[in-house]
């Protein structure tokens, strides 16, 4: 080889390493770090997916328990009505009577008031909540009377009994004197 060939040789190989530098610095770098940046975003894209789909999960077993939840909302709304609704009261309370065999011989009810948080230390209860006081007497044998008691507890609308005495009556009666209350929140 010649000298002229061999200087032609070393200017094409410069040439191709200054080429291959130029398409590094212009192309292959740039491009790099948007593929990088492209693999960044995919992970999170992928990451905010995967919390996605969990929140879909929840809201779907969220979504699944409505109907048991409107079943409950209902059974609330029958043991703290908007209105007084005595009458409803004074239905159950009969067919309890009726149902364990005991005579409801008074029934008593107070105007409504405004319930208060404790006896203690009286002050407003929360979002307008009412009481009305009842006085009831009942006659009945002791199971008859035990079995309505029990039966209070079980009814639609919620009741609180405050206080309970229990007398002997002619016979094998006994006569119960109860102080509850009922709530409503109009």
């Amino acid at each position: 080889m010649n000298m002229p060939t061999r200087r032609l040789f070393s200017l094409a190989a410069a040439a191709v390493v200054v080429l291959m530098f130029a398409w590094y610095l212009a192309i292959y770098r740039p491009s790099t770090a948007k593929i990088n940046a492209a693999h960044k975003a995919y992970s999170a894209a992928a990451a905010q997916i995967k919390k996605l789909d969990a929140q879909v999960g929840s809201l779907q077993a969220l979504e699944a328990q409505i109907p048991a939840d409107k079943v409950k909302l209902a059974s609330l709304d029958g043991a703290l009505p908007t209105t007084p609704n005595l009458r409803a009261l004074l239905d159950q309370l009969h067919a309890l009577a009726t149902s364990t065999g005991t005579q409801l011989t008074t029934v008593s009810p107070s105007p409504p008031q405004p319930a208060t948080t404790s006896q203690a230390a009286p002050k407003a209860a929360p979002s307008g909540l009412q009481k009305i006081s009842i006085i009831m007497s009942a006659t009945g044998t002791y199971p008859q009377l035990t079995n309505f008691l029990s039966g209070l507890a079980g009814l639609k609308r919620s009741l609180v009994i405050e206080s309970v005495s229990i007398n002997s009556a002619p016979g094998s009666k006994l006569t119960s004197s109860m102080s509850t209350e009922v709530f409503y929140a109009p």
